[in-house]
């Protein structure tokens, strides 16, 4: 895969009215836009669990990017309609290279019938955060390491009849 501009970006901020005497107009509080370049990135990939029963769970290898249906069936879709491959492959249905170097992994869950648990098994529990995401508070988890991380450990997902994770992953074979 020949990639070119792969990066992260970010920003979370708020507006805020000045209170304060002799003061006018508003405050921006946070960061402007940020970003992370991954100039030697060479593998990118994405792909969609959804659960087909209670207690669903899968496991995505970190370093493969193959699944495994751990418990029940969850689905997988890794490109267009196609559903259940499980296979270590890009968005063309080439076999991903092994990743060797994780620069960043962003999940966006949206749980429709119970909660979406994402649980890391990496050597470095600090640097890769396990994750709850409830059918109140649905959301998006992206971590970056502009340096890289290793990648040894998997990724495991577990969810209920209906809920949905998709993974996206920006790394480096060598």
């Amino acid at each position: 895969m020949d990639l070119t501009n792969a990066r992260a970006g970010w920003n979370l901020q708020a507006t805020a009215a000045r209170t304060a005497v002799n003061t006018a107009g508003s405050a921006i509080i946070g960061t402007q836009n940020g970003s992370a370049n991954f100039t030697d990135a060479d593998i990118a990939y994405s792909l969609t669990v959804t659960s087909t029963g209670t207690s669903d769970k899968a496991t995505l290898n970190l370093a493969t990017g193959a699944v495994v249906q751990t418990t029940g069936t969850p689905s997988v879709t890794r490109r267009g309609t196609e559903i259940d491959n499980l296979a270590a492959e890009d968005f063309e249905g080439a076999t991903l290279p092994t990743t060797v170097t994780i620069y960043a992994i962003m999940i966006d869950a949206t749980p429709t019938s119970g909660d979406v648990i994402c649980e890391f098994s990496a050597t470095d529990p600090a640097r890769f955060p396990n994750w709850t995401c409830t059918q109140s508070n649905p959301g998006t988890l992206m971590t970056t390491w502009p340096n890289g991380e290793g990648t040894s450990g998997n990724l495991a997902i577990t969810m209920d009849t209906g809920d949905t994770a998709t993974i996206t992953i920006i790394g480096k074979s060598s």
